[in-house]
C-alpha cells in the first residue's frame, strides 16, 4: 500500500513538474518571438514615418536616403531591410543583405514569416506596404536574425528538462525516505511488542517441556503438553496474522469469492462470542437467510475480530449489537458496543497495524482492526466507524459482489491465502506444579 502510494505521488509530482516546465518554456518562447516580432513592427512603422517626411526623396534614391549619413541600426545589419517596388523589383536593401534577398511575395501586407536562409541562419521577416497620404510606394521588408534566440529557448529548454529530472528524483527519494522511515518505526513497534510478546509463550513452552520430560505423573505430563499447545497455537496465529497485514501492504491480498448464507455464518461466530465472554448481552438482528458473494473465510475472520473488539472492550454485562443487510450487488454489516468510546484523534489511527489504545491494558499485538480494514479492501469495500468517549463504537463494512465477481478468474489464479481466527489468547489451564 505504501509502496503504491510512493510510485503515485512520485509520478503525480513528475506530472505536475513536467507541465510546469512546458509551460514555462512556452511562456519565454512565447515572449521572446513576440519580442522580435514587435521590434520588426516597430522597425517598419520608424521607416514608413522617415519616408513621411521626404517622399520625393526617398523615391529619387531610396538606397541613399535610408542607409546613408547617420549609423543606424539598418545599416548595423542588427536589422536587415530592403524595399520592393509595387512591381516587385528590388529598390533598396540594407548593407546586411549584400549575398541574399529577403523573401517577398507581391500583393501582401503585414505579413510574419520564419526563413532559414542557406547558411543556416534563421531569421523572422515582417512584410508592410508604405502607405503615405494616399500613395502607394511600394513594400518594406524587414528581416530579424534570430538563431541566438532560439539557441537561448533550446538552452532554456535543457535547463527545464534537467531541473524536473533533478526534482523528480530528489522529491522521489525524500517520499522513499519517509515512506521507508514509517515502515521502519512500525517495525521497531511490533519488534517491541514481539520482544514483550513472545518472550513469555517461548519460556511456557520451555519450561512445560521441562516439566513433560520429567514427569512421572500422567496428569500432570498432559497439563504440561496442553499449555505447550495453546501457547504453540498462539504463537502460529500471531505469524499468521502478521503474515496477512504484510502481504496487504505489499498489495498481494488474494480472496476466493463464491456465495455463502452470511446469516448462518453470523451466527455461529456469535454462538463462539457467547462461549468466550458469557458475561456480556449480545442483540442479533439478522435475515433469516442471506446470500453473499464473497470470500467466506476471510469474512469469518472480519466478524470474528469486530466481535472480540467489541467484546474486550465493553464492560462487564455490556452490550454488542450486530446486524447485517444484504442487496443485490452489497452488504453491509454493523458492529455496536457501549463501552469506552474512541476520540477523533484515535479514530484517525485505529486501522494502523500495531496501534494500541493507550487507556486499556488489554493484551494484544494492535493487528485485528488492521486485518479488518485489509479484507474490506481486498474486497473493494469501505469501512466507517462511528465513536463517542463515554458511549461506545459502532464498526459498519460494505463490501460489493460485483467487483469481486469481475475479479474472480484472475484471483483464482493467483492461489489462496492462509486465513487464521484472529490473535486472541485462549484462557490458560492451571500450569503443572514445578
Amino acid at each position: 500500500m505504501r509502496r503504491r502510494l510512493s510510485i503515485w505521488v512520485s509520478v503525480f509530482l513528475s506530472v505536475a513538474l513536467l507541465v510546469s516546465g512546458v509551460a514555462m518554456y512556452s511562456y519565454y518562447r512565447s515572449q521572446l518571438l513576440k519580442g522580435v516580432d514587435d521590434r520588426m513592427i516597430r522597425a517598419a512603422s520608424n521607416i514608413v514615418a522617415a519616408i513621411a517626411k521626404n517622399p520625393r526623396r526617398f523615391s529619387r534614391d531610396p538606397q541613399r536616403y535610408i542607409f546613408t549619413g547617420t549609423r543606424n541600426e539598418y545599416t548595423s545589419g542588427s536589422v536587415l531591410v530592403q524595399f520592393m517596388s509595387l512591381d516587385g523589383e528590388l529598390t533598396a536593401r540594407s548593407p546586411g543583405l549584400v549575398n541574399f534577398f529577403l523573401p517577398f511575395s507581391l500583393g501582401e501586407d503585414d505579413v510574419i514569416k520564419d526563413i532559414e536562409i542557406d547558411d543556416g541562419t534563421k531569421l523572422k521577416i515582417y512584410q508592410r506596404l508604405i502607405v503615405i497620404g494616399e500613395r502607394k510606394m511600394g513594400y518594406v521588408v524587414v528581416g530579424q536574425p534570430v538563431t541566438q534566440a532560439y539557441h537561448n529557448l533550446e538552452i532554456l529548454r535543457n535547463i527545464i528538462i534537467v531541473i524536473t529530472v533533478l526534482s523528480v528524483v530528489i522529491l522521489g527519494s525524500l517520499i522513499s525516505a519517509l515512506v521507508s522511515k514509517n515502515v521502519m518505526s512500525n517495525h521497531r513497534r511490533f519488534l517491541s511488542f514481539a520482544s514483550h510478546e513472545l518472550r513469555t509463550p517461548l519460556a511456557i513452552i520451555i519450561g512445560n517441556a521441562d516439566i513433560a520430560l520429567k514427569s512421572k505423573n500422567l496428569e500432570d505430563y498432559e497439563t504440561a503438553v496442553t499449555v505447550i499447545r495453546d501457547e504453540a497455537e498462539w504463537m502460529k496465529r500471531l505469524v499468521a496474522n502478521l503474515l496477512l497485514i504484510f502481504r496487504s501492504q505489499a498489495g498481494s491480498e488474494i480472496i476466493i469469492p463464491s456465495h455463502f448464507d452470511l446469516s448462518e455464518l453470523m451466527l455461529e461466530e456469535v454462538g463462539s462470542l457467547k462461549r468466550r465472554f458469557p458475561d456480556k448481552t449480545i442483540d442479533i438482528q439478522l435475515p433469516s437467510t442471506s446470500d453473499c458473494y464473497a470470500d467466506p473465510d476471510k469474512i469469518r475472520q472480519v466478524i470474528r475480530n469486530l466481535l472480540d473488539n467489541a467484546a474486550k472492550y465493553s464492560p462487564t454485562g455490556g452490550l454488542i449489537s450486530i446486524s447485517a443487510t444484504t442487496h443485490k450487488s452489497k452488504t453491509s454489516v454493523t458492529v455496536k458496543d457501549n463501552g469506552h468510546g474512541m476520540d477523533p484523534s484515535t479514530q484517525k489511527h485505529i486501522f494502523d497495524a500495531y496501534y494500541r489504545l493507550n487507556y486499556t491494558d488489554i493484551e494484544g499485538a494492535g493487528l485485528g482492526l488492521a486485518i479488518v480494514k485489509s479484507i474490506i479492501d481486498a474486497h473493494h469495500g469501505k469501512i466507517h466507524i462511528t465513536s463517542t468517549v463515554g458511549k461506545g463504537t459502532e464498526f459498519r463494512v460494505e463490501f460489493p459482489h460485483s467487483s469481486i465477481r469481475r475479479s474472480r478468474s484472475r484471483q483464482s489464479q493467483r492461489g489462496h491465502l492462509l486465513v487464521t481466527p484472529p490473535l486472541e489468547r485462549s484462557p490458560e489451564p492451571e500450569k503443572a506444579p514445578t
